[in-house]
């Protein structure tokens, strides 16, 4: 633990001693003997037809003697900005937000006798002829770090176009995916994701393969959420914004794609917006058929050697399609409400088959059989929200209110026939049947109230009750008859209900930032499993503070610090007491029985921007208690049951660098790369399953914009080897070649992407007991090549073209 402390300390010092150097951006040409910070310029962006806040829109601050360029920010929620500059001078401002004309404000005059200017409200119009906001994945330029969260706007990563969510989340700094679509934060699969900021029907590990990447417009990471936030997640939260167009008018997107292995869509954005109502819809279809392969050799060490050696052949393939369709209603100037609904359907074909092979210890041949499985599968899901948003005359003054339902059906239906190649007994016929409801309801409210000197208090409650019942069973053909399979039948339901309420204080007080939450969550979870006749009930409350801290040295240069209470709930199917059973001689199961475990996360972070980049570098310790990790037991017959056990405790320090930086106008070079050491401890039936280990991923971008409109992008990816309680898993290397070219105007695109270009996205690893070694392949999907079209359009209103006079880009107002 003393080692740890020291490893902090040494690179928080190193971090806050690089965070005060000179800035590397070029200084305007100001004077002026009044103190730094003193001198401010300030206001909001809004849309011009609508008055609707432009949040993320970006306002930069030039020299009116030289136009270099001297600060520049995002706007907030409330479309505000207040941009602090070191001194006296002639100033320019220039807003701009992506689908609007950009706007180039007169030159304002700072000096010592009025400092500050109050721009007031600034409004941007919308560009019929600009790019719509219809781009795929979060470009790591453009990345803003605010009090509680990084957001990674909507950009141009090429290496995403035609893909979907899991995709775009894989090129996301210090986010992976795993060969199931299981989504990790800095190493740790504990991490919540919500869409729009609640949970979804979307948000699972084969949702997210349907969800597509024009529907997504930013993805917002928060390693240590406030309190506002749910306390479940040990990494934090993973929150992905959809897309819903804030131009007046009709404006929408149609994309298709096609590509190989089979990677077939179309999809349809469409916005209508006037000012009291803005209608929004989208529909994607989208067929898929991803082949794949594994490989795996089990060494037994029982009374003799025994080995067996399975080869792999799969194919995922499926049609999918996703209707949203919802409307915003604005009434009386500050109340909105919004009524919103989403259906997603899916079918699935699902093909694998094993080929096993039983060796003796001399190498010999002893028996072999082929497994082969086709599987059925159903889904739709269905998701239904009121939201209700009142704003007062009180800047900063809101009440929110949310309702939503959930519900999901799943059933998965396969037929299985092992037939033996050598030795004995006989060819196996069996049949599977899977099904899974799943209803979810929420209801949420949040209150926010400034007080005085610039302190806001923030309070709230939030009810989940989720709910799901799962039918499975696993029947084998005997002598003409179907028979249930012993331990592999069963009718399983799992309720979970959650109440929480927090409160939080934030201020600020010129260059610090500070925001203290507390919340507490009572959770009421329970087991039922009809064929044991057993009920397990886990009720427990905790507390979950929240503290953040920032302190701006200058506007390129900033630095956080952060600490969470969270805790991490098993799962669903981490209870889930079966699994799959594609697999005749590895089961994969759950552990009814299992506890949360809790996690004290700290977090120090430094954010700097200069005129031809930016970099966020982070330092990051957490202790988790209560550690649950899935571990393989081998039985006396060879067969491997791989389920979920509570450990000791877990130590985890780590580094994360994310940098950008445009070294000439055509070439843009970009680099994430997260780094962490870990030391766990914990035993199983007196085995000790203590581990440690030095791990990190890493992933470089070069970005080329060609003449002409075209552009081209080379994306490599790194994960390095880790060790884990009983193994570890192997390093991995990719790389993902793009194209694009600009086409009618820019307001159309056709992109060409090659993921996996070496074919080496392959998921390798070893175990390691003192009854048995293993060593895993495992491709979920081979090399793609993908062609995308997308088209984007917009029309205007008449209001809106009145208001537009030649070379006009907006008007200001006063407040």
């Amino acid at each position: 633990m003393r080692n740890f402390i020291l490893i902090i300390g040494a690179l928080g010092f190193m971090q806050v001693a690089f965070a005060q150097q000179p800035g590397m951006g070029a200084p305007g040409k100001v004077g002026g003997g009044a103190p730094a910070g003193t001198y401010t310029i300030s206001g909001r962006v809004q849309d011009a037809a609508s008055k609707v806040a432009l949040e993320y829109a970006t306002v930069t601050v030039y020299s009116s003697l030289d136009s270099s360029m001297i600060t520049g920010s995002i706007t907030d929620e409330k479309g505000g900005f207040n941009l602090p500059l070191k001194g006296a001078g002639e100033y320019y401002i220039v807003a701009s937000f992506l689908g609007y004309l950009e706007l180039k404000l007169p030159s304002i005059i700072l000096t010592e006798a009025i400092p500050k200017a109050t721009l007031g409200v600034i409004y941007l119009k919308s560009d019929a002829e600009a790019i719509g906001e219809v781009q795929i994945v979060a470009d790591r330029s453009q990345m803003q770090m605010q009090l509680d969260k990084k957001v990674f706007t909507v950009g141009k990563d090429l290496s995403n176009t035609g893909t979907n969510a899991v995709d775009i989340l894989d090129n996301i700094p210090s986010v992976q995916v795993d060969v199931d679509g299981n989504v990790s934060l800095r190493g740790s699969g504990n991490v919540q994701i919500f869409i729009d900021g609640k949970p979804s029907g979307l948000a699972g590990p084969d949702a997210l393969r349907f969800l597509q990447s024009d529907q997504i417009d930013r993805i917002e990471i928060i390693t240590n959420p406030s309190a506002r936030y749910s306390a479940e997640g040990e990494v934090g939260i993973i929150n992905i914004i959809l897309k819903k167009d804030r131009k007046q008018g009709i404006t929408g997107s149609v994309s298709v794609n096609t590509g190989f292995p089979h990677n077939h869509g179309a999809g349809l954005n469409l916005s209508y917006r006037t000012k009291a109502v803005n209608l929004f819809t989208s529909y994607n279809l989208n067929y898929r058929a991803n082949p794949g392969s594994g490989f795996y050799r089990q060494e037994f060490f029982g009374d003799s050697l025994r080995i067996l050696e399975a080869d792999r052949e799969h194919e995922r393939a499926g049609l999918g399609s996703t209707f949203r369709i919802g409307s915003d209603f604005f009434w009386k100037e500050f109340n909105t409400i919004t009524v919103a609904g989403m259906y997603r359907y899916r079918t699935n074909k699902n093909n694998v088959s094993l080929l096993y092979r039983d060796i003796n210890a001399d190498g010999e041949l002893l028996a072999s059989s082929d497994r082969v499985e086709e599987e059925d599968e159903l889904s739709h899901n269905f998701e239904a929200e009121l939201n209700y948003r009142r704003t007062f005359k009180r800047k900063g003054q809101e009440f929110v209110a949310v309702a939503k339902w959930i519900t999901d059906d799943d059933i998965e239906d396969a037929d299985i026939t092992e037939r033996v190649l050598l030795g004995s007994p006989g060819d196996v016929f069996q049949r599977t049947y899977n099904k899974e409801a799943e209803t979810n309801w929420l209801f949420q409210v949040d209150y926010v109230h400034p007080l005085p000197k610039g302190i806001q208090f923030e309070t709230g409650g939030r009810v989940t009750l989720r709910s799901i019942e799962n039918n499975y069973s696993v029947e084998e053909l005997e002598n003409g008859e179907w028979t249930d399979l012993s331990g592999f039948v069963d009718d399983f339901t799992y309720y979970e209900d959650i109440y929480a309420v927090y409160g939080i204080l934030s201020g600020q007080y010129k260059k610090f930032s500070w925001q203290a939450g507390l919340r507490s969550e009572l959770s009421d979870i329970t087991t039922i499993s009809e064929v044991l006749d057993t009920q397990n009930n886990k009720l427990y409350v905790g507390l979950f503070p929240s503290v953040h801290f920032s302190y701006k040295f200058n506007e390129e240069n900033s630095v956080q610090l952060s600490y969470s209470r969270r805790l991490s709930r098993p799962n669903f199917r981490d209870l889930l007491p079966f699994g799959s059973y594609s697999d005749s001689r590895n089961f994969r199961a759950g552990n009814p029985d299992l506890d949360p475990e809790y996690t004290n996360s700290f977090e120090m972070g430094y954010l700097r921007y200069w005129k031809s980049g930016s970099l966020l570098s982070s330092v990051y310790y957490r202790y988790r208690t209560g550690v649950f990790t899935r571990i393989t037991v081998v039985d006396e017959e060879g067969l491997a049951t791989n389920f979920p056990v509570n450990l000791g405790e877990e130590h985890s320090v780590g580094v994360e660098l994310t940098v950008s930086q445009t070294l000439w106008k055509i070439w843009t070079l970009s680099a994430g790369v997260n780094a962490y050491y870990f030391q766990s401890y914990g035993t199983y039936q007196g085995e000790s399953l203590d581990a440690n280990s030095l791990a990190g991923n890493l992933r470089l971008t070069s970005k080329w914009a060609l003449p002409k409109d075209f552009a081209i992008q080379a994306a490599a990816t790194y994960r390095s080897p880790q060790q884990r309680s009983q193994g570890r898993s192997l390093s991995m290397t990719s790389l993902d070649l793009s194209a694009s070219k600009e086409l009618f105007k820019k307001k159309a695109t056709l992109s060409l992407n090659v993921r996996d270009v070496f074919n080496s996205r392959v998921w390798r690893s070893e175990t390691t007991t003192e009854t048995f070694t293993r060593y895993d392949e495992f491709q979920w999907a081979s090399r793609q090549i993908i062609l995308t079209f997308a088209y984007r359009f917009g029309t205007q209103t008449k209001q809106q073209k009145r208001n537009s006079g030649p070379g006009d880009g907006g008007g200001m107002d006063e407040y």
